[in-house]
């Protein structure tokens, strides 16, 4: 994803990134060694690439284990030698691949010797049999040695103290023809009661706690018995250890023996929703065990139930299962596990049919709602939308479209839609009561700027802390959906509507109290003091010592709310409004701590541009413009695999001037090179870009000393914001360097 997995490796890295560094102090290598690569799932598989593809993380040498030709590996498995193969041909990582075979015939007889105790010469004999039946795997040959004391053609002998064997009897027994058939024989010998225990806990995984063992049995027509006395059996046979808290399987191919012997797919299916419904009888009970035991009850629950989803008939289980999904998908959400979320909630809605909309209509529309957020967070906009639609057209009131319409704006803002999304926020604030004029001018921001002092007036902005928290729901639902209209208006340059948006959040939080959208608004109100705001139709008197100190008061209330509220009021006020009042070099460190708080939060936005800002007061300060430009080559890749392509595109034009100031560009005052064309920006009418890009040529034609030619890309600038952006200032901070 997003949340949890973005923090996870953001975290991952910056700690290996320290280890490595200090390990590469000590005049030595960091080696990590993962095993099972095999096995990788999606996750691990993403933190696999991050840290291959790190450029941050140098002095390691990564060693993988893979094995191939496993029943039960993954295809995320194999995607990583296809990665390492790309990443080796694009010259981004040195790797090496070492093919590690079965061991040779001298290798096998010397295992065999240690086995017996007998020295290597004498064992010659036994290990020439053992070797061709074996093909030199070191598992093999251990089992079949147990296999050959087990059927007493391996005796230890008392009279001679040591072990001796039937060669005869070895030659003449049958060749198994892997490992995989030599565990089933060993398994099939074994009783029904034992055998039936092991297919349930290959079920189970690798490994499984006794507290989940403790609450499976074994059905018996005579009586059921506890899962754990079979097991015992299975751990004297070597098949499985037993720790303080756990059985796990010798080796996964015992465990692939055992689940083998379920060869149908039914079978399966069938074993997976035994457990499944065991698990589901003991959820149902109180129980003295921890919250978080609970939880992870309910998701091995909902997980086995639905393996065996196919074998449920009945319509009641059909609802029980469905709502032990949206448990477990919400659940999911609250741990920021969005990829298994979905998973839920799609099992879940699968249950359902179009005849629930009206028998379980609560059921089906979370069911419905949730599987579109989740598609959402994933990117997977295609997906969202007739969800969304199915959702908007059963819902049966305006408070259940409350969450379609959240999910509707933010995917309409994400695809470059805003003015859509600006649309639909005005409609949604008109139904609870919120309305603009219909036609806005200068004189209207003025007045509600007035309205707005008008209300501040009597509170010190130190007071501002003491104001008590937004009760009116009502209220604090338009307060969301304002917070989204203030970013979607200023995406679409609608300033004018910015302005009154943030004028009309602080007065609602003056009135009615604060809540989480609260000290952003009070942020953007000292950021439109300091500014005297952003195009020419919402110019307000400038007060850069009173913005200042709102900004810094929005701060401190954002303290007491989600930390996330924190992050976003720390991005606006050190990248709109600090520089104001403190040196630009000063800004550059706190927004690099918001870059790193919003990653480990999993606010990629915030972190982008937390990212961008740093970089471009960097290049505005005089840093080395040969080291910036490597972060910032660094910061464009970054920015590109988190798909956060609207920072991108601003973060290319920084670039392209580092590129021209260090003399990689043709003509030094214009932004034409490998980076970006501004040609090509103006042919694909991306103004904003556009204004940007003329705003860094006016400065570096004035720094190459052509004074003329600064002066008509100033004047290209102001025609360009004045026919296309509604006379939006993208404001020069060459000046306020």
């Amino acid at each position: 994803g997003a949340g949890a997995q973005f923090r996870l490796r953001f975290a991952v890295r910056v700690f290996l990134q320290t280890l490595a560094s200090w390990v590469f102090e000590c005049g030595t290598a960091l080696t990590i060694f993962i095993d099972d690569l095999q096995f990788a799932d999606h996750n691990s598989h993403d933190l696999v690439t991050v840290l291959l593809t790190d450029t941050a993380l140098s002095g390691v040498l990564f060693l993988g284990g893979y094995r191939t030709g496993l029943e039960n590996s993954t295809s995320m498995g194999s995607e990583l030698t296809i990665l390492l193969g790309l990443l080796r041909d694009a010259e981004m990582i040195q790797s090496t691949d070492i093919h590690i075979s079965n061991i040779d015939k001298n290798c096998v007889n010397i295992l065999v010797a240690e086995s017996v105790g007998i020295i290597p010469r004498l064992t010659r004999p036994l290990s020439d049999v053992i070797f061709p039946r074996t093909n030199g795997n070191p598992l093999f040959v251990r089992q079949l040695l147990q296999s050959l004391v087990t059927e007493q053609r391996l005796v230890y002998s008392v009279s001679l103290r040591r072990w001796t064997w039937d060669l005869e009897s070895i030659q003449r027994r049958p060749i198994d023809n892997n490992v995989l058939a030599l565990m089933i024989d060993k398994i099939n010998k074994l009783s029904s009661e034992v055998r039936l225990a092991l297919t349930m806990a290959s079920a189970l995984g690798f490994q499984c706690s006794k507290s989940t063992v403790g609450l499976l049995e074994i059905v018996r027509e005579e009586g059921n018995l506890a899962l754990s006395d079979f097991l015992d059996a299975a751990v004297d046979e070597g098949l499985m250890d037993e720790t303080k808290s756990s059985y796990r399987w010798t080796h996964d191919r015992v465990q692939e023996a055992a689940y083998s012997l379920l060869s149908q797919k039914d079978e399966r299916a069938a074993m997976h929703l035994l457990i499944g419904l065991q698990l589901r009888r003991a959820l149902s009970q109180p129980s003295p065990t921890s919250p978080s035991s609970a939880d992870d009850l309910l998701f091995l629950t909902v997980d086995h139930m639905c393996r065996g989803i196919t074998l449920i008939q009945a319509y009641d289980d059909k609802i029980d299962l469905a709502m032990l999904c949206l448990r477990a998908g919400k659940l999911s959400v609250l741990r920021s596990s969005f990829p298994s979320a979905l998973m839920y909630f799609k099992a879940g809605r699968g249950l359902l049919d179009e005849d629930d909309w009206t028998r379980n209509y609560d059921l089906m529309h979370d069911l419905t709602i949730s599987c579109a957020e989740m598609e959402y967070t994933a990117g997977d906009i295609a997906s969202m939308k007739p969800l969304l639609n199915d959702s908007l057209g059963h819902s049966i009131s305006f408070d259940d479209k409350i969450r379609c319409y959240i999910t509707l704006i933010s995917s309409l803002s994400a695809n470059d839609k805003p003015k859509d999304a600006v649309k639909i926020i005005l409609e949604v604030l008109e139904r609870i009561g919120v309305t603009f004029p219909s036609t806005v001018d200068p004189a209207t921001v003025l007045d509600g700027l007035q309205e707005t002092q008008k209300v501040l007036e009597d509170t010190p902005i130190d007071s501002l802390k003491s104001l008590p928290e937004m009760k009116d729901k009502q209220k604090a639902l338009a307060m969301r959906f304002l917070n989204k209209l203030h970013v979607s208006s200023y995406m679409a340059s609608m300033h004018i509507l910015t302005a009154l948006t943030v004028f009309r959040m602080v007065r609602l939080s003056m009135v009615y109290g604060l809540c989480g959208e609260s000290p952003s608004a009070f942020v953007w109100y000292g950021y439109f003091l300091c500014s005297g705001g952003a195009s020419k139709g919402c110019v307000v008197h400038h007060d850069i010592e009173e913005g200042y100190r709102y900004g810094k008061a929005g701060m401190a209330l954002a303290k007491r709310f989600d930390p996330r509220q924190s992050i976003r009021a720390s991005v606006i006020f050190y990248g709109s409004i600090a520089f104001y009042k403190e040196p630009l070099q000063a800004v550059i460190e706190p927004l690099e701590a918001t870059y790193e708080a919003s990653m480990m939060a999993g606010d990629l936005y915030s972190a982008a541009f937390c990212s961008f800002l740093a970089f471009q007061y960097s290049l505005f300060c005089g840093k080395n413009l040969e080291d910036l430009l490597r972060k910032m080559t660094k910061n464009i890749r970054s920015l590109g695999e988190h798909k956060q392509t609207s920072i991108l595109a601003h973060q290319v034009i920084d670039a392209q001037c580092v590129l021209n100031l260090t003399g990689r560009s043709e003509d030094p005052t214009k932004l034409k090179g490998e980076s970006v064309d501004i040609d090509v920006l103006e042919a694909k009418r991306l103004w904003r870009l556009v204004s940007l890009a003329c705003s860094y040529q006016v400065g570096m034609s004035y720094l190459f000393g052509k004074y003329e030619m600064a002066l008509q890309y100033a004047e290209k600038k102001k025609d360009t914001d004045e026919k296309h952006l509604h006379g939006f200032r993208e404001f020069s901070r060459w000046v306020r360097c």
